[in-house]
């Protein structure tokens, strides 16, 4: 997932939908936090993103032999700002109740380093309820979290649409 596209706001949820080389339309929910420069000008700290996909799942046959299959599955992708500790795994909270750990994937100069992880069916509970979500990480070198905060405002109403 990437921020290119314009349409997601800091007050919002909003749906975007791509399509990939086989012309099958994905489809996320997303949110954006700004913050301002010491010129006044808004930059993107941070964005998130909701989707549906699959997941790999290994189990053991009754052979022994590994078999992976793929399940459905809600995935969590946070895009934070470069120089964020990679050691340190960036949690989730649904208004300040740990819902989830991250896990770092990737860090480019285009989406910053991205954090993933997968919802339970508990966790969207709470989000489609909750006020506010909040992604917990650290700058490196730095022994104090860094809070981004982001509105569940129209969350429930977006998720149903992917």
């Amino acid at each position: 997932m990437t921020s290119a596209f314009s349409q997601i706001n800091t007050t919002s949820w909003i749906k975007n939908c791509v399509k990939d080389a086989n012309n099958k339309e994905n489809c996320s929910i997303a949110i954006k936090n700004e913050v301002e420069d010491k010129d006044k000008k808004k930059l993107t700290l941070s964005t998130i993103f909701v989707l549906k996909s699959e997941e790999n799942v290994s189990s053991k046959d009754k052979e022994g032999k590994t078999i992976i299959t793929k399940k459905p599955a809600v995935l969590f992708v946070a895009n934070l700002p470069l120089n964020v500790d990679l050691t340190v795994k960036p949690q989730l909270q649904i208004d300040d109740k740990k819902a989830l750990d991250l896990t770092f994937a990737n860090c480019n100069q285009i989406d910053g380093c991205k954090a993933i992880g997968s919802l339970s069916n508990d966790s969207i509970e709470k989000m489609k309820k909750g006020k506010i979500l909040s992604v917990i990480t650290r700058s490196y070198g730095s022994p104090q979290n860094i809070k981004i905060d982001f509105p569940l405002k129209d969350f429930d109403s977006e998720f149903k649409k992917i």
